[in-house]
C-alpha cells in the first residue's frame, strides 16, 4: 500500500517537492541562482555587506588547504577593474561536513553564492593583490563550478549544501510520521505491517529475542487445526533476509496475557481447542487441570511489542536435517546430543543460525526464559550438529518447571509427521525481516551486558538455543511452506593491521602523527601514505592512522589527508615523486598555514614502495647526490635520506595498515561503471595532443605538455650517448627556453629556437634533417631540463615528416611558419649579426639581452664536473656594477670592480679544463645579466661552439690586445704611485735593515718546517676581510661548529634557533712586510684586541660596532674609508701605521695546509 504526501512535507525552495533527493549531492545548473545582474565584486561586499544573500561572486581559487580541525580554507581570487583581489574564504560547522563535495582545488574557477556569508574585515598587509576581507560560511554554502582543470565532468554543475540540510530535514519529518501512523494503525488494528520501525529494536523486544521454538510451533497449532508444526530440527534461517512487501489484513485485537515486569516473562499457556475464524485466533490461558498431553506454549510478553507478536511457523529444514529426529531416553525425555567439535573460526551470535533440538524439552525451555539464556546463545560456537549416538540421558529438567510442561516427545514427534504431510509443495515461502547495521550492533551489546549475568548452567543449553528475534513479521499464509533460507556470512574478525599507532620514536629521532603537526612548532619529521600526487606540481596528500580511522572510511581514499607542499630551487629530480599507495619519509617538513611545505634547502625524503619491497629515491637522472648551498660555498645539503632500520620496520607497519584499509574501502565502494568516448557527454573531453607554437608550449598544458610543431631546422648534432640534439624555430619566442649563443645563431633569434633531444628512433631519423629545411614534428614533449630551462625531447618517428615551401597551400600551419619568417626577415634586413668588440666598462645592462665580444687576461678557472664552472676575467677597465673580490686571492689584489666572473655553460664548461691562467684570450658572444640577489652584474657563456680563443701575448698586429696591455700599465702605474703615497707617511717607514733583530720576514714564515710555531713580524696591515665591519662575526651552531649562512637564522642540519646559534669574532688580515710579501692571518675571540668586547650580531647592535671601529682604526688606518670609495668607485689612497704583529701557526686537521693566526698587536716603535 502505497502512503499517500502529507500536506506538511517540507519543499526544497529550488526544485519540486516531488523530486527530493534524501542524499546530499551535487545538484543540476540552476541558471537563476547565477544570472550575470546578480554578480557583485569584492569591494562592494566589503562596504556594503552581502545584503539579501542573492548576489554572487567569480573567481578562481589561488591556494587551497585540507580540512583541519573541522574547517576548510581557501583562499580566492576575483578581477574587478582589471585589479585582482585575493582573500580567505572559510567553510565550518555545517559546510564542513561535506567537504567532499567541496573539495576546492588550487586553479578552479567557480561562482560562489553570498547567502549566509559572514564577512569580516581584515588588516592590510603587503602581500601581492592582498584584499582585507574574509568571508566565512557556516550554515550552508552554494557553489557553482564554471572551470575545473582535474575535474571537467563537474562543469557548470552546482553545490548546494542548504538544499542538502531541507532535504535530511524533510526525512527526519516523515520518519517522525511515518512513527506516528504505525502507532494508530497498531492501536486500531492489533498490528501494524506497513512500515517498518526505523529506529533500533528497544529494550524490551532484545530482552524476549531468545524464544523457545515450541512456542511457534504450539501458536500454530492453537490458530489452526489439523496446521502443520515444525518439525523437532529448526533449518538455518537467514535472520537478515529483507521482508516481503505484502499487504496484509487487519489483525483482530489480541487478548492481553499476564505480565509481572517490563522485561519478557513467560506464561505457561496450554493450547486451546482448535479454531479457525478467518484470522489469527487470540490465545487463551490455560487451567491447571490441562491434560499433560498438551503441548506446553512458552510466550515471551512485554508491556506493548509482544502483544503484536503473530504466531510463526518455523521454517522446514533440508532434508539431511530432518532424517534424523533427535534419540529419545529411557525417561521418555529427547536427549541431548553429543558434544561435536566446534569449528575453528568463531562466529558472531548474529550470525548463529537455528540449531535443532528436541521438540518437548521443558526443563531447557524452562532455562530459555531466563536471561541467562542470552548468554548461552551468545557463546554457542556452532549450530548444532547432526546428533550422534546417544551416550547418556538428557540433563534433568529445572525443578522450578511445572510438571505441567513435560511432554512425552512422541507426541511432538507425531504432530510434526502429521503437518509435514499436509504442507502444500507449492506453498510460498514467507520473508524474515532484515536487521539493520545498527540495530545489529545494539542486538550485540545488549547480548554482551546480559552474558555477565549468566549462570554456570547457561551453557549447557548453549547448542539447543534458537535465536528468532520477535520484530515485526508478514503472518505466513496456512497453506504456505516457508523455503529454506541461506545461512548469513560469518562476521569477518578485524584486521589486527588496523591497530596501529601513528608516528615513530627511537633513540632521538622522532616522527610527528599527522593530527599533531599543526600543534608543533618549526620543522617535524613525517611518516605516511600517499593518497594523491600531483604531477603538475610539487604537492602530495598524505594519511597516517592518525587522521583516518576504519570506522570513517566512506568512498575512495584517494586525495584524502594533508597536504604537503615541496619545493626545489634547481634540480627536478630533488622532488619526491611516489605513487599512490607508497610510503614516504619526510624529515625537514614544517607546518605553514593548515599545510606542510618542504623547503628545497631543508626537506629530505625517502619513499617505501610496498609492491617492490624496498626504499627508493626516483628517478635521479643527472641530479647530484649533493652540493653545496649558497652557490656552491655553504654546507653540503643532499635530499635523499636514507631510512634507518626502525624507519623501514615502520613502514611494513604503515603498508599492512594501507592493504587493511584498502579492503575496507573496496567494501563501501559501489560498482563504478567506465564512460566511453561514445556515450560521454558532450562537457566531458578527453585531452589530446594538439598543434602548438613554441612560443605558447608548456609542461603544465595537457596533454603533460606533449604537442605537435612545424619547424624550421637550424643546428644539429650528435652526443656521445647517441642522443641528436636539433635546434629549431618557427619564429615565436617562448621566455622560459634557454637563449642561443652562437656564431650560426642572430642574436635577434637566440629566444625564439627550442633545443630539441631526439632519442631511439627519433634519433635515426633527426641524423637525415638539414639546416633550413622545414619539418613537421608529431608528438614532442616540452619539459623543464636540470638547469631550469625548457627543452623539448622526442622518441617516436611515426609520422614525423620534411615538408616543402609549395605544401604551404593547403598545410596552413607551414604557411604561417613562412609568413612569421619573412616578417622577421624584413625587420632585421642589413643588420651586422658579428658581436660589436667592447671594453667591460662600456657595456650598460639592461632588460634587453645584449652580446659583446672582449679581449680579456684570465686570472683565474674554476672547472666543477658535477656543478657549475666559472672564470675570471679583467680588461683592467672599472664598471660601477661589478662585485668586489676578496683580496684573499692573490690574483684580485688591487681590482676593486675591474673583475667578471663569467660563468661556463654547456660545451663552453669543458673548455674551461684546456684554460690556462695569466693568459689573453678573445671571448665571443659573451653577456652581462644581473644577478637575483646582491643587484650586481655577472657575465654568462654558453653554446657548443668555440668561443674562447687564446691570444699571442707578443702579437703586435693585434690592436684590442695591444688596448688590453695599455691598461694594465697605466692600473700597474696607479699602483705604484699609491704604494709610494702609503710609504710617503711617517708612521709607515719601515728600517732599512729588514727584518730588525729579533723579527722574521713573511717569506721566513712561509719557509719555516717547524709548525707549530711562533713569530713576530713588523708589517703593516694592507687590507681586511670581509669587506664591511658588520660582518666581522660569524654565527656558529654549538652542536656541529658549523658557519651559519646569513640567509638563514639558524643552523639547518641541527635546526634550532635558540640554543644552538653561538656568535663568534671571524676576520682576516692581509699584512705586507718591507718586501712586498703578504700573508693572510686570523683573528678570533682569543686575540687581546678584543678582549671584552660582547659578541652579538654588529648589523642589530650599532654601539657595539662603534666600539669595534675605535679599537681597531689605530692599526688599519683609513681602509673603512677605501672600501667605502671603492663602492662609490672613487679611489682613496691606503694610509696605514707600522705594525708589530706576533702570529702563530699550526695544521690543520685533514687538510695539508698551514693556518696562521694574530696572537697580539701594537704599534711599532721606530
Amino acid at each position: 500500500m502505497k502512503r499517500a504526501a502529507a500536506s506538511g512535507d517540507l519543499e526544497d525552495p529550488y526544485t519540486n517537492a516531488k523530486r527530493h533527493k534524501l542524499e546530499p549531492g551535487i545538484l543540476p545548473s540552476r541558471a537563476d541562482l547565477f544570472e550575470s545582474h546578480l554578480r557583485t565584486s569584492a569591494h562592494e561586499v566589503l562596504e556594503q555587506g552581502i545584503g539579501a544573500g542573492t548576489t554572487f561572486l567569480s573567481g578562481k581559487a589561488s591556494m587551497s588547504w585540507g580540512v583541519s580541525r573541522g574547517l576548510k580554507k581557501f583562499q580566492m581570487e576575483t578581477v574587478d577593474g582589471g585589479d585582482k583581489q585575493r582573500f580567505d574564504v572559510k567553510l565550518s560547522g555545517k559546510c564542513a561536513a561535506h567537504s567532499s563535495l567541496l573539495d576546492v582545488n588550487t586553479g578552479d574557477q567557480f561562482d560562489i553564492l553570498l547567502k549566509g556569508a559572514a564577512v569580516e574585515r581584515k588588516q592590510d598587509s603587503s602581500k601581492p593583490y592582498f584584499f582585507p576581507m574574509e568571508l566565512e560560511f557556516s550554515e550552508g554554502v552554494v557553489i557553482k563550478w564554471t572551470k575545473r582543470a582535474r575535474k571537467p565532468a563537474e562543469n557548470g554543475t552546482i553545490v548546494d549544501t542548504w538544499a542538502c540540510c531541507l532535504k535530511l530535514k524533510a526525512v527526519d519529518e516523515e520518519a517522525r510520521r511515518r512513527e506516528e501512523a504505525a502507532k494508530i494503525a497498531g492501536e486500531e488494528n492489533g498490528l501494524s505491517w506497513f512500515t517498518p520501525p526505523d529506529n533500533p529494536y528497544p529494550e524490551q523486544l532484545l530482552s524476549s529475542i531468545i524464544v523457545s521454538k515450541n512456542v511457534a510451533a504450539q501458536s500454530t497449532v492453537e490458530s489452526a487445526p489439523n496446521a502443520p508444526i515444525a518439525c523437532a530440527e529448526s533449518p538455518k534461517v537467514d535472520l537478515y533476509a529483507p521482508p516481503k512487501a505484502t499487504a496484509l489484513p487487519p489483525q483482530p485485537a489480541r487478548e492481553k496475557l499476564a505480565s509481572t515486569s517490563n522485561r519478557a516473562t513467560v506464561v505457561n499457556a496450554p493450547i486451546a481447542g482448535p479454531s479457525r475464524q478467518g484470522g489469527p485466533t487470540a490465545y487463551k490461558p490455560r487451567s491447571k487441570k490441562q491434560s499433560p498431553d498438551a503441548a506446553p506454549t512458552h510466550l515471551p510478553v512485554n508491556n506493548r511489542i509482544n502483544d503484536h507478536i503473530p504466531p510463526l511457523i518455523n521454517p522446514v529444514t533440508s532434508a539431511q536435517e530432518t532424517s534424523v529426529p533427535p534419540p529419545i531416553s529411557d525417561s521418555g525425555r529427547p536427549e541431548a546430543p553429543a558434544a561435536s567439535k566446534p569449528p575453528t573460526k568463531k562466529r558472531s551470535p548474529a550470525a548463529i543460525a537455528p540449531s535443532a533440538r528436541p521438540a518437548a524439552n521443558a526443563g531447557a525451555e524452562a532455562k530459555d526464559r531466563s536471561p541467562t539464556s542470552v548468554a548461552a546463545a551468545r557463546d554457542a560456537s556452532a549450530p548444532a550438529q547432526r546428533p550422534a549416538k546417544p551416550k547418556h540421558s538428557a540433563r534433568p529438567i529445572s525443578n522450578n518447571a511445572s510438571p505441567q510442561m513435560d511432554t512425552p516427545a512422541s507426541a511432538v514427534q507425531s504432530n510434526v509427521a502429521q503437518q509435514q504431510a499436509a504442507i502444500p509443495a507449492d506453498a510460498e515461502a514467507t520473508s524474515v525481516p532484515q536487521l539493520t547495521n545498527k540495530q545489529r550492533r545494539l542486538l550485540k551489546r545488549k547480548l554482551k551486558a546480559m552474558s555477565g549475568a549468566a549462570g554456570p548452567e547457561a551453557s549447557t543449553s548453549a547448542a539447543q538455543l534458537v535465536v528468532n528475534p520477535p520484530a515485526p513479521l508478514p503472518v505466513p499464509s496456512l497453506n504456505a511452506v516457508p523455503e529454506p533460507m541461506a545461512e548469513p556470512a560469518a562476521e569477518e574478525q578485524r584486521d589486527p593491521a588496523l591497530d596501529i599507532r601513528a608516528g615513530l620514536q627511537y633513540g632521538t629521532e622522532i616522527y610527528v602523527p599527522l593530527d599533531e603537526v599543526s600543534e608543533k612548532r618549526g620543522i617535524v619529521n613525517v611518516i605516511a601514505l600517499v593518497t594523491s600526487v600531483r604531477n603538475w606540481s610539487t604537492s602530495l596528500t598524505l594519511v597516517d592512522p592518525s587522521i583516518l580511522k576504519d570506522y570513517d572510511i566512506y568512498g575512495s581514499l584517494e586525495g584524502r589527508g594533508t597536504t604537503i607542499n615541496c619545493f626545489t630551487r634547481k634540480y627536478e629530480q630533488w622532488l619526491p615523486s611516489p605513487q599512490y599507495g607508497d610510503v614516504i619519509i619526510l624529515r625537514g617538513a614544517k607546518w605553514s598555514n593548515q599545510t606542510l611545505v618542504g623547503y628545497g634547502d631543508k626537506l629530505r625524503w625517502s619513499i617505501f614502495s610496498p609492491e617492490q619491497g624496498k626504499v627508493h629515491h626516483g628517478d635521479k637522472g643527472d641530479a647530484p647526490e649533493s652540493e653545496g648551498v649558497a652557490d656552491g660555498f655553504g654546507y653540503e645539503f643532499g635530499p635523499y635520506w636514507d631510512a634507518q632500520g626502525p624507519e623501514l620496520t615502520a613502514c611494513l607497519r604503515y603498508a599492512d595498515w594501507w592493504r587493511a584499509m584498502l579492503k575496507i574501502a573496496e567494501k563501501h565502494m559501489g560498482r563504478v561503471h567506465q564512460i566511453g568516448p561514445e556515450d560521454a557527454p558532450p562537457y566531458v573531453s578527453k585531452a589530446r595532443r594538439v598543434h602548438r607554437l613554441i612560443g605558447d608550449a608548456s609542461p603544465d598544458l595537457p596533454p603533460r605538455g606533449f604537442f605537435d610543431c612545424t619547424v624550421e631546422i637550424l643546428k644539429g648534432y650528435l652526443n656521445d650517448n647517441g642522443v641528436y640534439s636539433v635546434y629549431v624555430t618557427d619564429y615565436t619566442r617562448n621566455p622560459a627556453t634557454a637563449p642561443v649563443q652562437a656564431e650560426w645563431c642572430p642574436p635577434e633569434l637566440g629566444d625564439c629556437i627550442l633545443k630539441v633531444e631526439m632519442w631511439d628512433a627519433a634519433s635515426a631519423l633527426a641524423q637525415t634533417m638539414e639546416t633550413g629545411e622545414y619539418w613537421f614534428l608529431r608528438n614532442c614533449r616540452i619539459k623543464a631540463s636540470t638547469g631550469g630551462y625548457l627543452e623539448g625531447t622526442m622518441q617516436l618517428a611515426e609520422k614525423v615528416a620534411k615538408l616543402d615551401e609549395s605544401d604551404a597551400e593547403f598545410n596552413t600551419h607551414l604557411a604561417a611558419l613562412l609568413q612569421r619568417k619573412s616578417d622577421w626577415e624584413k625587420t632585421n634586413q642589413g643588420r651586422d649579426f658579428k658581436f660589436e668588440h667592447k671594453s667591460i666598462c662600456d657595456v650598460r645592462v639592461t632588460k634587453e639581452v645584449q652580446y659583446f665580444t672582449c679581449t680579456v687576461e684570465m686570472l683565474s678557472v674554476e672547472h666543477n664536473p658535477n656543478g657549475v664552472s666559472c672564470c675570471y676575467i679583467t680588461d683592467y677597465t672599472c664598471h660601477p656594477d661589478l662585485p668586489i673580490i676578496p683580496e684573499t686571492h692573490p690574483w684580485a689584489r688591487g681590482l676593486e670592480r675591474r673583475i667578471v666572473k663569467v660563468a661556463l655553460w654547456d660545451g663552453q664548461a669543458d673548455m674551461a679544463k684546456n684554460i690556462e691562467a695569466g693568459k689573453f684570450y678573445t671571448i665571443r658572444n659573451l653577456r652581462l645579466l644581473l644577478e637575483t640577489t646582491g643587484g650586481r652584474i655577472q657575465g654568462r657563456l654558453g653554446g657548443a661552439e668555440r668561443l674562447i680563443d687564446k691570444l699571442r701575448s707578443g702579437d703586435s698586429n693585434n690592436e684590442r690586445l695591444a688596448t688590453l696591455l695599455r691598461n694594465k700599465q697605466k692600473w700597474e702605474e696607479d699602483n705604484i704611485r699609491e704604494q709610494n703615497e702609503q710609504t710617503s707617511s711617517p708612521d709607515d717607514i719601515l728600517p732599512e735593515t729588514y727584518p730588525p733583530p729579533g723579527f722574521s720576514s713573511i717569506r721566513e714564515v712561509l719557509d719555516t718546517k717547524e709548525i707549530p710555531n711562533k713569530h713576530l713580524l713588523r708589517v703593516h696591515i694592507r687590507d681586511f676581510f670581509p669587506f664591511s665591519l658588520e660582518q666581522f662575526v660569524m654565527r656558529r651552531c654549538k652542536h656541529c661548529d658549523k658557519k651559519i649562512d646569513d640567509r638563514y637564522l639558524e643552523c639547518l642540519p641541527c635546526l634550532d634557533v635558540e640554543t644552538t646559534v653561538r656568535h663568534v669574532f671571524c676576520f682576516f688580515f692581509l699584512l705586507e712586510d718591507a718586501d712586498g710579501k703578504e700573508l693572510l692571518v686570523s683573528v678570533s675571540d682569543e686575540c687581546p684586541l678584543l678582549q671584552g668586547l660582547a659578541t652579538i650580531d654588529l648589523r642589530e647592535d650599532p654601539s657595539i660596532l662603534q666600539e669595534l671601529t675605535d679599537r681597531l682604526e689605530p692599526f688599519i688606518g683609513n681602509l673603512v674609508d677605501v672600501h667605502k670609495g671603492i663602492s662609490r668607485g672613487e679611489q682613496v689612497a691606503r694610509r696605514t701605521p707600522a705594525l708589530n704583529i706576533s702570529i702563530g701557526c699550526w695544521q690543520n686537521e685533514n687538510v695539508d695546509t698551514v693556518t696562521y693566526g694574530l696572537l697580539d698587536v701594537e704599534l711599532a716603535r721606530l
